[in-house]
């Protein structure tokens, strides 16, 4: 997946998936590309900038696995 974001008055950003730190030390505004699990269940992607005197702000967006396609075969 990938992760785009825009802060204002922001030293830095970090990202986390289900509560584990992925990406740290990131810019102010950018893309990552983020490893989502594929374990069939919703995932929470958490995006922290972190500002002057280590102020944060903090945005969370939940992520779902999109079921494969149904395929039907027709029989000759």
């Amino acid at each position: 997946m990938t992760a785009a974001w825009s802060t204002a008055n922001t030293n830095s950003v970090s990202i986390e998936v289900d509560n584990q730190q992925t990406a740290c030390g990131l810019p102010a505004s950018g893309t990552t590309t983020l490893q989502i699990p594929c374990d069939k269940a919703v995932n929470t992607v958490e995006l922290i900038a972190i500002g002057n005197g280590a102020k944060t702000a903090t945005q969370w967006a939940t992520v779902t696995e999109n079921p494969p396609p149904t395929t039907t075969t027709t029989a000759p």
